[in-house]
């Protein structure tokens, strides 16, 4: 398989990045909007760098999406995840690309954040990390677990690139060093609006249908409603029928994933679909890897319509068949909005 040429733009935001380590930044943001290719900018950058890497995302099937691209790129690497996470991923890597680039002894690691904070790693391997990479950047500020796992590498000469398309938490805090993060400087690739003119991007309608789903209380800590209040918001409104009708009135036919509160919700809107002649599953977080990869396999052959999705098909999540996307979960969060 040609290894992925990056495109102009991409080529120019990886050269900003690399001005931004030489010009004295340690740490940089590295911000382009959803669907500009931050993984294939990585990856890149991963494929030129001399020395240990470590490559660290949130969710299992991020992992698996970031270690099939960089197999792509003919980056053999190793994979610091739980152990069927791993077996299925080097599955991925046969099914997708026809080989494997897992590789143990690798000075290239991608990982878990949560395997990685908790697993005993090589010392020598450890020591020689002079690049750290934490996919979904705005996630790392001080004293969570994703500055824990960046902590593990205190190489002299170690960098940091945080790539992101949402740099705005919704908690409020800075990603900037003196401002409760760790980054030096944020480099920006081109906005969506020049993605989509270029033709990069697709174009897109947005449909407001009238809906009594409506959330009574406060945010949480975090910037957002609690899934328990998000399920009560739901029970109170018509949100299960309603986003079916409008799904048949304005996309029939089309592939779409419909964005649910909660677990219960998105199995009752799955029903309901289905009872109106709409091939539907659920998809959440706790979906089974294999069963996971099969439905979005199935989706992509348009032997499923629709996938009702909750805490899964989010941030960093690669889904080219999608057509249409039904936001039944309203959010405070203008990262997980994006």
């Amino acid at each position: 398989m040609a290894v992925p040429v990056l495109r102009p733009f991409q080529s120019k935001l990886k050269g900003d990045v690399i001005q931004a380590w030489n010009q004295g930044a340690q740490n940089v943001v590295m911000r382009l909007d959803t669907g500009g290719g931050k993984t294939v900018t990585l990856s890149d950058l991963t494929r030129d760098h001399v020395g240990g890497l470590c490559v660290i995302a949130h969710r299992q099937e991020l992992v698996g999406l970031l270690s099939v691209t960089l197999a792509r790129y003919g980056i053999r690497h190793n994979i610091v995840a739980a152990e069927a996470t791993r077996k299925a991923i080097a599955k991925a890597h046969v099914e997708e690309l026809g080989y494997c680039m897992y590789d143990p002894g690798a000075q290239v690691v991608v990982a878990s954040v949560d395997t990685l904070v908790r697993a005993e790693l090589p010392p020598a391997w450890v020591a020689s990390v002079t690049l750290w990479i934490v996919d979904e950047g705005h996630h790392l500020v001080l004293d969570n677990k994703w500055h824990t796992a960046v902590g593990l590498f205190t190489n002299p000469a170690v960098r940091g690139l945080l790539p992101t398309a949402t740099p705005k938490r919704a908690d409020g805090k800075g990603l900037g060093r003196g401002q409760g993060g760790v980054a030096d400087v944020m480099v920006e690739g081109p906005p969506m609006r020049w993605l989509i003119d270029n033709g990069y991007l697709s174009d897109y309608r947005i449909i407001c249908p009238p809906s009594d789903l409506q959330v009574m209380s406060d945010v949480a800590a975090s910037g957002d409603w609690s899934t328990k209040t998000l399920r009560e918001a739901s029970e109170r409104s018509h949100i299960v029928g309603d986003v079916v009708t409008q799904y048949l009135k304005w996309a029939r036919g089309k592939l779409g994933i419909t964005f649910a509160t909660d677990v219960t919700t998105a199995t009752e809107m799955t029903a309901a679909y289905r009872l109106a002649g709409v091939k539907a599953e659920t998809l959440t977080g706790k979906t089974d890897d294999y069963v996971r990869r099969q439905i979005l396999r199935r989706f992509a052959a348009r032997e499923v319509e629709q996938i009702v999705a909750v805490d899964i098909i989010s941030e960093g999540f690669d889904l080219p068949a999608i057509e249409v996307a039904s936001m039944a979960r309203p959010t405070q969060s203008l990262a997980l909005f994006m």
